[in-house]
């Protein structure tokens, strides 16, 4: 290898070293990462160091919708089936009307700052529709708040990224003139949506039991065929014009909610990946970025930030959770957790590579815009939740991880389980949990150390519960360690 590819590989290597790094800093500051990322996309490129010049967005958005696939696949796998299902009606609603009211209400808005035509409008809107499950993780993941709120901030993260996607994609067939006719947009439009899906339940259905059939090598090759799924199920939804993205998000949500061999090897090598990948992403789209022309957009981003932050965004909010049965502090608090982030920036490189008008100036705005809400709103969101009486505490983390890994199909699973300060069973003694003869606790960590179950040990918040459980019985007998999702946060 000569001196130049040597040289490459130490960059990259600093690359994802500074990225890990910027991780923790962004966490001892209380801000997501993202900004950090992209900080130092901006730093290697052209108008910093000068250490990379690739900058065409063609290029460059091969290798964001790969990297994008992949944080679309791990935050499916993140997604919890049986968690899900108690906030599934806000959250659609939020990940889907909510999208569209603030797409439209942003365009709107970008339509009377800038002046531009009314589809280059939509399309900016439909790009800033969503927010990032990343970001909301980061911010919102070490935080203990009332239960309901926490997982439909969650949820909806996970699961409003494929209609952005589908919006922007529908918008910038309309301003191309791919569809004939608005009848023709819908059907388009309708097709991506319901392609789809059914591409991602397909695939997922076939990859369990590719997975469960197949006897592999070592356990490593099982998160190396998942992977390969994923690619194929956007490579294959793409190829029928349907949303390729959505396909990914469903196969990681379908997988999710299934009982796999090697799951936690599978579960964390995705999670590795996914950091890979946003890490490369975000180095990758700061190459993009001309600090020098970004004064020209900052007070259009400006605006824009703040009106989705103070009123575009909790409009969405209240009339997409309207008749749910959410508080005035409750929705609020939500408005407030519209923290913008990877597809934005990912989605606005699409108009750059197909030389849409006003495209580079457009992404300077997107690219601002998700810098004000990642320093606005990641840095006061957990304040915000304190003030409001919706956070009463912070996540302990866990300090010990187990793990049973078994190819063939058994009876039992072994379940952890995290005692939240408001679980009903804080403060009981282990026999008195109701405990029924099929269940096992097979060990209790608490601040670090593993204390044996006994029918005396009393419970505490913070405490990792081990458990092994009848497959059957799993989802209604965790239920009982958590709180109610309508009830109340403990004082």
């Amino acid at each position: 290898m000569g001196s130049t590819g040597a040289l490459g590989l130490l960059g990259v290597a600093l690359l994802l070293g500074a990225g890990v790094l910027a991780t923790r800093v962004a966490g001892r500051i209380g801000v997501p990462a993202l900004p950090l990322f992209l900080g130092l996309g901006v730093l290697a490129g052209p108008e910093g160091l000068g250490w990379v010049t690739l900058a065409k967005a063609g290029s460059i958005q091969v290798l964001a919708v790969t990297a994008l696939v992949f944080i679309l696949f791990e935050g499916g796998l993140r997604t919890q089936p049986k968690e899900f299902r108690q906030v599934v009606w806000p959250a659609l609603s939020l990940a889907t009307v909510g999208v569209l009211i603030t797409a439209l209400l942003t365009a709107l808005l970008a339509r009377w700052l800038m002046d531009i035509p009314w589809l280059v409008a939509l399309l900016l809107g439909a790009i800033l529709g969503s927010t990032d499950a990343a970001a909301i993780f980061a911010v919102v993941g070490p935080l203990v708040l009332k239960r309901r709120v926490q997982l439909l901030v969650e949820a909806e993260s996970g699961i409003n990224d494929p209609m952005a996607i589908l919006l922007t994609v529908f918008f910038l067939a309309l301003y191309q003139g791919e569809t004939s006719s608005y009848a023709h947009a819908l059907l388009f439009f309708g097709w991506q949506l319901g392609g789809g899906l059914l591409v991602g339940f397909l695939a997922g259905f076939l990859m369990v039991r590719l997975l469960r059939r197949m006897k592999l090598e070592g356990s490593g090759l099982y998160p190396v065929l998942t992977t390969a799924g994923a690619l194929g199920t956007y490579g294959a939804a793409d190829l029928l014009k349907a949303s390729g993205f959505l396909a990914v998000y469903v196969l990681g949500v379908y997988l999710g909610g299934q009982r796999l061999p090697y799951r936690g090897t599978i579960v964390r090598f995705q999670e590795a990946v996914a950091w890979m990948s946003q890490i490369v992403l975000f180095t990758m789209l700061g190459l993009l970025v001309s600090p020098s022309h970004l004064a020209a957009g900052s007070g259009d981003a400006l605006l824009i930030a703040l009106g989705q932050m103070f009123l575009l965004r909790p409009v969405a909010v209240a009339v997409s959770l309207l008749g749910m049965g959410f508080t005035i502090k409750e929705i609020i608090w939500i408005g407030w957790a519209g923290l913008r982030g990877a597809v934005p920036i990912v989605l606005a490189t699409y108009p750059l590579a197909a030389g849409v008008p006003h495209a580079v100036f457009m992404f300077d705005v997107v690219f601002l815009v998700v810098i004000f809400s990642a320093l606005l709103q990641g840095t006061t969101l957990s304040y915000l939740g304190k003030i409001l009486g919706l956070v009463v505490g912070e996540k302990p983390p866990p300090t010990v991880s187990l793990e049973f890994v078994s190819l063939e199909e058994g009876e039992l699973d072994l379940a952890e389980v995290t005692l939240f300060p408001d679980s009903p069973v804080v403060g009981k003694r282990l026999a008195d949990c109701a405990i029924p003869d099929t269940v096992a606790v097979s060990a209790i960590v608490r601040q670090g150390r593993v204390i044996p179950p006994r029918g005396g040990t009393r419970l505490q918040a913070g405490d990792h519960l081990y458990l092994w459980i009848p497959k059957d019985q799993e989802d209604d007998f965790l239920q009982r360690f958590y709180p109610p999702a309508d009830a109340d946060p403990a004082p």
